[in-house]
């Protein structure tokens, strides 16, 4: 038996969208375009990691740091660093600069991690 569709779910699953297609198309409307959301959802997962968050947001806070830093920063030996770092540069998250021996790394995304900043603020509890 064939089920109506409206867009992709069927009819029989809730009876239909509840705000009806006017009130699904403006919502949509409202919504970040798919691509907005696809990279916002690539930025999250890369970051579900914690020593990938504490990297990013540890050159947030200061430009410049090398590898020893940031293992020294995240209490991971400077293997696993590096190859969350290889991670992060590969997904344009971060860049790196040799300096003579050293290797220093900088983050690009600034503004995208600026916006996550109020989210986790919420979720330590810590306000404003």
């Amino acid at each position: 038996m064939d089920t109506p569709m409206t867009g992709n779910l069927p009819h029989q699953c809730c009876g239909g969208p509840s705000l009806g297609a006017e009130g699904v198309a403006r919502l949509r409307a409202e919504l970040p375009a798919q691509e907005v959301v696809e990279e916002i959802s690539g930025l999250l997962a890369l970051l579900g990691s914690p020593v990938r968050l504490r990297v990013v947001l540890a050159l947030r806070r200061q430009s410049g740091l090398c590898v020893c830093d940031l293992a020294e920063l995240t209490g991971t030996n400077l293997a696993a660093v590096s190859a969350h770092l290889q991670k992060l540069r590969l997904a344009g998250v971060v860049r790196s600069q040799r300096d003579g021996q050293m290797v220093r790394y900088t983050l690009l995304k600034v503004e995208e991690v600026d916006q996550l900043e109020p989210m986790l603020r919420c979720a330590l509890g810590v306000s404003g």
